[in-house]
């Protein structure tokens, strides 16, 4: 038990810690949860259409339907259509969701989580049909989730009811008095821009029946990430409940009849301190798949882009105006055009800041995962 509590602490002080130095690398005032609001795009899921031959019936009409929700300019879903014909040879990541899913020879939809989660198993395989179309890309839950998050709700307690009613009660108490309490400590980093509308801290909890026949998709979804998530004796069945913060971000699961007031405090600390790293990536949590127009309802973001201090002891050298004179008349070339399917490139920190940024912060984003799930583990 000793040596269980005293690898707990070391873990945590040596993720704080490193936390500490990264944001000495790469200051930033902005909260981790409004960082991620404003800057964190949410990674997109894949829907595989497992099918052979012609379609017809109601599969083609799901797969038109699914193809044609994506492509109306509203459209805010994380998510990308991807046809598989199984009368033509498939690469072996395709062949293998495919029989992970059960090798169905029925038309199907398999969903893929996003490449970044290392999660190889689907999110959820159902009939290619319009009900489930909708079911993949819309559900109560999920916006629900999005509406409080964007009414100011710094993050999002999901709780999956397991099948101990008194426990699942006992559990939602906790998180709700734990909001409470903490609301009246945590105190959020100073903003940059002076000017800023100051930022409150909202924390709520929402609550889904296990076996919700409309959050068929979701659930299977949520299951699938905490048993990837390594818990040996990951089973669903019994809750989990973890928060929602950013764009759609879950940080972590973890198994609701080992959830204490610790595992909340722990969240928060993270969730509102000041943002030290701001690659995603590096960062704890896994997208969801949520349909909301993140970017155009938030009222001012509060990011802001600085420049980076020139570098000390450095001066360029002079140059001769004979040189400027002849560089201005010179033609300049035009850049050739990129490829249309090329993203624009992002502007990023300067060299040496943004390596200690990455190797630090990484590692300690990793220990913060793994110390919150090191939690429910040792005091199940």
């Amino acid at each position: 038990m000793q040596t269980n509590i005293l690898r707990r602490t070391v873990l945590f002080a040596a993720a704080w810690g490193l936390l500490g130095v990264a944001a000495q690398a790469h200051a930033c005032n902005v909260p981790v949860f409004r960082y991620a609001l404003e800057r964190w795009q949410p990674d997109a899921f894949g829907a595989l259409v497992y099918y052979k031959g012609a379609l017809s019936g109601e599969p083609a009409q799901a797969l038109e339907l699914l193809e044609k929700r994506l492509a109306a300019p509203e459209a805010r879903y994380n998510v990308y259509v991807q046809r598989v014909d199984r009368g033509t040879k498939m690469d072996e990541p395709t062949e293998q969701l495919w029989k992970s899913a059960g090798s169905p020879e029925a038309p199907t939809l398999v969903i893929q989580f996003p490449h970044h989660s290392m999660l190889h198993e689907p999110a959820w395989s159902a009939p290619l049909t319009k009900a489930n179309v909708e079911q993949l890309l819309e559900s109560p839950a999920r916006r629900e989730l999005a509406r409080r998050i964007l009414k100011g709700d710094s993050a999002v307690w999901l709780q999956v009811d397991g099948t101990d009613v008194k426990k699942n009660d006992e559990i939602f108490a906790l998180l709700n008095e734990e909001n409470k309490r903490l609301l009246e400590l945590v105190r959020l980093p100073p903003p940059d821009d002076p000017d800023a509308k100051p930022l409150k801290p909202a924390f709520s909890v929402l609550r889904i029946a296990a076996g919700d026949p409309a959050e068929a998709f979701f659930l299977s979804a949520l299951a699938a990430q905490y048993k990837g998530a390594g818990d040996a004796a990951a089973d669903a069945a019994q809750g989990i409940v973890g928060p929602v913060f950013g764009q759609g971000r879950l940080l972590a699961l973890a198994p609701l009849p080992t959830m204490t007031s610790q595992h909340v405090e722990d969240a928060v600390a993270f969730l509102t301190g000041a943002c030290s790293c701001i690659v995603k990536e590096q960062n704890p949590g896994v997208d969801l798949l949520i349909g909301a127009d993140w970017l155009t309802l938030i009222d001012k973001p509060v990011v802001v882009d600085k420049e980076l201090p020139a570098l000390s002891g450095f001066t360029p050298p002079a140059e001769d105006p004979k040189d400027v004179a002849k560089e201005t008349k010179a033609p300049v070339e035009a850049p050739a055009a990129a490829p249309a399917s090329a993203p624009p490139a992002a502007e990023a920190p300067g060299l040496f800041s943004g390596l200690a940024l990455l190797a630090v912060a990484g590692v300690a984003a990793v220990l913060i995962a793994s110390v919150f799930v090191l939690r429910g583990k040792r005091e199940a």
